[in-house]
């Protein structure tokens, strides 16, 4: 039994569904300052909301403050908490203590797998809970569960649609580095003299087949992502790893006129991390780092420790975009309109591989920019301990 933490916010209700069996609706604790219908609360439309919230941000601390808010709101319980075990341990509560009556528990579990818990309760003079309180419940737990694991799998591409990816992927794959060989191996004059006009041509086909191959490799991972193995974790130390990394980059920088810099803490930083993956992180932050920036422009790279955690961060003086797009740029297949504008080539999967990876990492990464004044990328890591 885990004790939930410290109080949450209590958050308004949106029930507004004409249409509601007056079968499953629920009681309001008082006090709540939910919509209510005569005096009692709209069940089918506080569970339409819960699953729509974790469709869309199932690891937000909003979303998860609600799911709790409301699963008392629809139960009339007077206290309750939300404990969960991915993508990290977090708790969140509903009321100032759990009552000492009437009580209902729900494992979050899918496939067998026990990822959390849910627990509303009355107090002592309260009626018992009923039967429809309980599959409300219940059915607050399944959804939570499953989005719970979708987060801990590291995507939200359902088992079907994964094999399907990686399928067509996997198809698409083999011709295009072909495609790319065979381009590599005429421009090396392996077939003979190539006349310069010609050679320009197949120079700008080369390009675009390495772009192609690019978005191929990129989808692939994402479909292949999953929560790493304790055996596959390794000690890495942050600093030289990120001076590593970047310092491959220099040359690329360099034809595109930017500068890199790197700041690196005295302070030793340590992580677990599957190097790999992490690394793939932060080669799409540098990609798009310099792709983005204007000749003659700074790309700053940085590593150290921020708070309790470990950050490692990349800043550009290119376009930048929106504020408004902040926290859209890390959804596949989106871009930032100045991006589309500029017409600079992209696919809209460099950032939501960044924060898959990083979530796999039970990491977090934003971004902070507005236009043409650049773009700051953060990622923050667990301390290993």
């Amino acid at each position: 039994m885990h004790e939930p933490a410290a109080t949450g916010s209590r958050t308004n209700l949106d029930a507004n569904d004409p249409h509601r069996p007056p079968s499953f609706i629920g009681s309001l604790p008082a006090g709540f300052p939910g919509r209510m219908v005569s005096g009692r609360v709209d069940r089918i439309a506080g569970l339409r909301e819960i699953a729509r919230r974790l469709r869309t941000q199932p690891d937000d601390e909003k979303t998860l403050q609600y799911v709790i808010d409301q699963a008392c709101a629809c139960t009339g319980a007077t206290a309750g908490y939300l404990w969960l075990q991915v993508p990290s341990e977090q708790r969140f509560r509903f009321g100032t203590t759990l009552g000492a009556g009437p009580r209902l528990h729900s494992a979050l579990r899918v496939d067998g797998n026990i990822v959390g818990e849910i627990e509303v309760t009355r107090l002592s003079d309260s009626e018992e809970f009923d039967v429809e309180d309980e599959s409300f419940v219940e059915l607050v737990a399944d959804y939570t569960a499953r989005a719970m694991l979708a987060v801990h799998e590291g995507t939200a591409l359902d088992p079907a649609t994964k094999e399907f990816v990686t399928a067509v992927t996997e198809e698409l794959f083999a011709p295009v580095a072909s495609v790319g060989n065979l381009l590599e191996a005429v421009l090396r004059g392996g077939a003979g003299p190539v006349p310069e006009a010609q050679a320009e041509h197949l120079r700008k086909a080369a390009e675009h087949n390495a772009r192609l191959k690019g978005l191929a490799e990129d989808m692939l991972l994402l479909a292949r992502l999953r929560t790493p193995r304790p055996r596959e974790l390794e000690l890495l130390a942050l600093g030289p790893w990120v001076r590593q990394t970047t310092e491959r980059f220099r040359a690329t920088a360099e034809k595109h006129g930017v500068t890199l810099d790197i700041n690196i803490a005295e302070e030793p930083v340590m992580v677990h991390a599957v190097t790999d993956l992490l690394t793939s992180a932060l080669e799409h932050l540098l990609d798009n780092a310099i792709k983005f920036s204007r000749p003659g422009g700074h790309v700053q790279v940085s590593a150290n420790r921020y708070a309790s955690a470990a950050r490692f961060t990349v800043v550009d003086e290119g376009i930048g975009f929106d504020r408004s797009d902040a926290a859209k740029v890390f959804g596949r297949f989106v871009r930032a309109s100045t991006a589309e504008e500029a017409r600079i080539p992209g696919a809209g999967l460099g950032l939501a591989i960044v924060d898959e990876v990083v979530k796999l990492h039970n990491g977090r990464s934003w971004a902070e920019s507005s236009r043409g004044a650049g773009a700051r990328l953060y990622v923050t890591l667990p301390l290993a301990t």
